[in-house]
């Protein structure tokens, strides 16, 4: 959100490098000892992160994505795991971003230098709202205050990028 970079003082322009920057950094210092950085958003010489994981190579990535077909496809060829939300997206434009994710994930040779796993297969989690009750019935009749909230809540947050622009979202 725009107020979240505001109030850390980082510009919204570049925040797809920042991220990629952060998420590879965060794969060498799970995967290496003395770690030697410098990118243009961060610095730092002989980092070992402990503890350090059990996983191998690394504990699984998840990422999040909700519209923008260059992060599903950029999930896809780093092989990681999807969460994908279904908020500001139909079904079928939802479907189409998936198919690119796994599209991507098919094609994908290496994972940032990184051997690939030849069984691994893409994982796709679905962020929706949920409601259970003891019938379809009541779940509609009940769940439908909460569901008014959760997009009031969504339309609330989408009001903080009235005014701004930037090419980065």
């Amino acid at each position: 959100m725009p107020y979240e970079f505001a109030a850390l003082g980082v510009p919204m322009d570049g925040s797809r490098d920042r991220f990629v920057a952060t998420v590879e950094t965060v794969l060498r210092l799970w995967t290496e000892e003395h770690v030697s950085i410098e990118t243009p958003f961060f610095t730092f010489h002989d980092a070992t992160s402990l503890p350090r994981p059990t996983q191998q190579p690394h504990p699984p990535v998840w990422i999040a994505a909700s519209t923008a077909p260059e992060t599903f496809a950029w999930i896809g060829a780093k092989r990681f795991k999807l969460m994908a939300t279904f908020v500001l997206t139909d079904r079928e434009c939802l479907r189409e971003l998936i198919a690119t994710y796994r599209e991507s994930f098919a094609s994908a040779t290496s994972n940032g230098g990184a051997p690939v796993d030849a069984a691994a297969r893409p994982e796709v989690a679905l962020s929706i709202p949920l409601y259970v009750a003891e019938s379809d019935a009541a779940a509609r009749a009940e769940g439908g205050r909460f569901l008014r909230r959760y997009f009031a809540v969504w339309a609330n947050a989408a009001r903080a990028w009235n005014g701004v622009h930037t090419d980065a979202y």
